[in-house]
């Protein structure tokens, strides 16, 4: 119940590893490539005393669920990607920043709330295929290639738009208005 950290690559590749229960309230840090390529891995629940996901942190996962803990402020590069059994991410409010790839190739990605986020890095959401709707309304960046084949169809606005990199929406062939 003492723990503060999980190191890099701790449970890399534990391709058998199906849940892990965390007991300690004083767990700050997730280390980069911790729980890469835990397959079966489809379980865990992190307290709110993490402030750190660390780089690849649950790349390649199983995981299909995961609420971030309220001192997270950055989802960093790599962090969920290629997790396609990951369907909804939970607890973001407190997010300004997801950095390049950290959702890529979540297929299975339905919902996500990102509306105070102001920073979307370059391929971060990219074949995000089953992600329809997304609230982008004080996004100031979207990197390129961002939400590049996602299924958004929803109208959006967003008024604090500073610059939009290339195909940032492309292939998006449901998208009427923005």
């Amino acid at each position: 119940e003492s723990l503060i950290s999980i190191e890099d690559e701790t449970f890399a590749y534990c391709t058998k590893l199906r849940k892990v229960t965390i007991k300690s309230k004083k767990l700050e840090k997730i280390g980069n490539h911790a729980f890469h390529n835990t397959v079966k891995l489809t379980n865990i629940n992190l307290p709110d005393s993490v402030s750190i996901i660390g780089q690849y942190a649950f790349s390649g996962c199983g995981i299909e669920f995961i609420r971030i803990p309220d001192k997270i402020k950055i989802i960093q590069s790599h962090a969920f990607f290629e997790c396609a059994s990951l369907q909804s991410v939970e607890n973001m409010q407190n997010i300004t920043e997801i950095e390049e790839l950290a959702f890529y190739n979540c297929y299975a990605l339905k919902h996500i709330d990102i509306q105070n986020v102001i920073d979307v890095e370059h391929h971060a959401f990219c074949h995000c295929k089953k992600l329809e709707k997304i609230d982008l309304h004080y996004v100031k960046h979207i990197g390129e290639y961002a939400f590049y084949d996602a299924s958004l169809s929803e109208d959006s606005y967003i008024p604090s738009l500073a610059n939009i990199g290339k195909e940032a929406f492309g292939n998006n062939p449901n998208i009427k208005r923005y």
